[in-house]
């Protein structure tokens, strides 16, 4: 399947599920910002990737752009700007997209997972220079671009 079907694809999906703006919003943007190709999608959930159409899972692809910007990442509230704060606030985010993917049950079991285990992946992406400076350039430039669309409607 090529990037433009995934991409629409995942907008078609964020729209029937009626997912929330701001998960719409990440995920999106990871998709148009070509993060589905560095991200490996959910992490020992494959059961929930969209293994059908070899896809990534749309949750993990916009959590894995979250924990690679780290305190950079334009969605974070201006409280949030520690490293211990954005990643807490990115695991929240993961939360809210497997609620709005139907996953009630399993969403707090991987949230608390997350807070657990994932400050090793959150540190990896820090160790390896993330966010690089066209992926923090790419990102603002899709966020400031959906700020002005939804002014618009």
């Amino acid at each position: 399947m090529s990037h433009e079907t995934e991409q629409e694809l995942t907008k078609w999906v964020l729209k029937q599920i009626e997912a929330r703006p701001i998960v719409s919003e990440v995920i999106l943007t990871a998709y148009a910002v070509k993060y589905d190709e560095l991200s490996d999608g959910i992490t020992l959930m494959h059961e929930l990737s969209f293994r059908g159409m070899k896809m990534k899972h749309p949750i993990g692809v916009g959590h894995d752009l979250l924990y690679a910007l780290g305190v950079h990442s334009p969605w974070l509230p201006a409280d949030c700007r520690t490293d211990r704060k954005a990643r807490l606030w990115a695991d929240l985010w993961f939360r809210y997209g497997m609620q709005d993917f139907g996953h009630w049950a399993r969403s707090r079991a991987w949230w608390v997972g997350l807070r657990i285990g994932a400050w090793h992946g959150w540190n990896c992406h820090r160790r390896h220079g993330n966010p690089t400076p066209e992926l923090l350039e790419a990102v603002n430039r899709e966020w400031k671009k959906g700020r002005i669309l939804s002014e618009l409607n």
